[in-house]
């Protein structure tokens, strides 16, 4: 993989936005990552009496991205399959049926060069990104940094373990299937990256840090109602459940950081990639012990003695009638969802098909930083309607746009605490110096809900089988389809797409998800197609 990319400073001109227009440009980013891989497999199949079915295999894979002494590792799985209709005979109801088990261990690479100190001249230097911080070429003479990783001295492969048991059936003549599996997989030696000593020189370090456990359900239900020469309709549900669950982290940590820009983490006893962030003072959530301002000459008092007999999650309400930040880290969002499922349908008319697929992701939670960060600039649409401040940073020199928090639509729920009731103006103040999750660091104004149903794709299809085609162009038939992929999404969720995540696929591989941070929404797509068959 080849990364391009480059930084110009200061334009000469409004336009054109290119690095010619600019008057100075960083060295360009020329990264190149190259991973060598090898596997070997051998598999056996046995089948006895056409209705029992064994299979078995091992793979013996290396890659260059482990420990030198861990470059090959053996991976073994097998299957039992028992098709007891063979044996019992079919039923007016049934007309397929097969028991399964299986077991398989697979092993995953990391990402490369974690074993190997290494330099680059693109390295940022306090700052998050290229053209946000320092590199180490200054002054026109030429530089390089280390990587604020630490190279791994011993790396082996992480390791995954499942076992899993289902069936699957067949009903009234095939006229519809369903299956069911249940599952359990645990991974061990899971590798991420540690945090080490900073006296180390380094931040982290790859290491073989923790075992996670995945379990859950899948199921899934076909149903062909019509099937006849002219026309038919068909039917497809599916239907899944994950759980997660972080088992085993290294002695003295209590948890390790995942993300690639929040604090999600993999903490013993949570799921994988849940949100270590910062929320407002809740009864039930925070320390009672915390200590409160209780009036507007700043008495102290502590968080219990306002909580009383108020229900768990009841928003505190300080003097000034806002909410007040807890000074503890706490979990403030889990990414993974409570279930997905899809629903997919065609209908056949002759030569006409008409398709379609639904998406739908349950629960899950989304920090939309984007959102936060728009609120500070006073440019987003929810600013639009604000209070008149005289000082930016302080709510009571502000007037209008009166809001109440727990009540009228805002912030609705319990509340406690000595500025309950209390009305106050909504302006700078509130979005700029307490609701900006991204450079305030109160992170619980900006979690969503991140569920959604989407319109994953409709297709139309139209066969041509005329005798003139094949006179014409000498195709026995052509087949012209139009489709359309994401073309509608209900949801909660206020940004853009709730299907989205700023570290891409890679880092929602590794749980860390929900992160929406100015990013790209899913594309909508249309295609159209002409098949010609011979």
């Amino acid at each position: 993989m080849r990364q391009l990319g480059g930084v110009g400073r200061q334009f000469i001109a409004l336009l054109p936005f290119k690095l010619s227009n600019t008057v100075t440009q960083d060295l360009p980013v020329d990264d190149e990552q190259v991973i060598h891989d090898a596997g070997w497999l051998a598999q056996g199949t046995l089948d006895i009496k056409d209705q029992l079915h064994l299979g078995a295999a091992v793979r013996n894979d290396g890659s260059s991205t482990f420990g030198r002494n861990d470059l090959r590792s053996w991976f073994p799985k097998g299957s039992l399959a028992w098709e007891f209709t063979k044996a019992i005979g079919e039923r007016s109801w049934l007309s397929y049926g097969k028991a399964r088990v299986a077991y398989g261990e697979a092993g995953i690479e990391p990402v490369p060069y974690l074993t190997s100190q290494t330099y680059s001249s693109s390295q940022i230097l306090g700052g998050i990104s290229q053209g946000t911080g320092n590199l180490a070429s200054q002054a026109g003479l030429p530089g390089l940094a280390s990587s604020f990783t630490r190279a791994a001295s011993v790396l082996k492969p992480e390791r995954s373990k499942e076992f899993e048991a289902g069936a699957d059936f067949g009903f009234f003549k095939d006229r519809a299937d369903a299956s069911v599996t249940w599952y359990n997989k645990t991974s061990s030696d899971v590798i991420l990256r540690a945090p080490v000593n900073p006296s180390s020189g380094y931040l982290v370090e790859g290491a073989n840090a923790a075992t996670i456990r995945n379990r859950g359900w899948e199921a899934s239900l076909n149903v062909r109602p019509l099937q006849q020469a002219d026309y038919g309709w068909d039917v497809g549900l599916q239907w899944a459940r994950n759980r997660s669950l972080v088992q085993k982290l290294p002695q003295g940590l209590q948890y390790v950081v995942i993300g690639d820009f929040n604090r999600q983490i993999a903490q013993t006893g949570q799921p994988i990639g849940v949100y270590l962030g910062t929320g407002f003072m809740r009864c039930g959530v925070s320390n009672n012990a915390d200590t409160v301002v209780v009036d507007g000459v700043g008495t102290k008092g502590v968080l219990g003695t306002f909580c009383g007999t108020a229900p768990k999650g009841a928003l505190f309400i300080g003097p000034d009638g806002f909410p007040v930040q807890d000074p503890d880290l706490r979990i403030v969002q889990d990414p993974n969802y409570s279930w997905t499922a899809s629903v997919r349908s065609s209908f056949r008319f002759r030569k006409l098909q008409v398709s379609g697929l639904l998406d739908i992701r349950h629960g899950g939670q989304i920090w939309n930083g984007t959102k936060g960060a728009l609120w500070s600039y006073g440019t987003h649409k929810d600013t639009e309607t604000r209070a008149t401040c005289t000082k930016s940073a302080d709510p009571s020199t502000c007037t209008g746009n009166v809001k109440t928090f727990g009540q009228g639509g805002w912030w609705d729920g319990p509340v406690a605490g000595p500025g309950k009731g209390t009305a106050v103006s909504i302006g700078e103040p509130w979005y700029k110096f307490i609701a900006a999750c991204p450079f305030i660091g109160i992170d619980e104004p900006c979690i969503e809900q991140g569920g959604f149903v989407k319109l994953r794709e409709v297709s139309v299809s139209y066969t041509i089988d005329a005798p003139w085609v094949q006179r014409a162009i000498g195709f026995s038939s052509i087949d012209v389809r139009v489709s359309g992929r994401n073309l509608k999404t209900w949801t909660k969720y206020t940004g853009y797409d709730p299907e989205t995540n700023l570290g891409g696929p890679i880092s929602s591989a590794a749980g860390a998800g929900g992160v929406d941070y100015f990013n790209n929404p899913q594309t909508r797509s249309f295609a159209f197609a002409i098949t010609l068959n011979h």
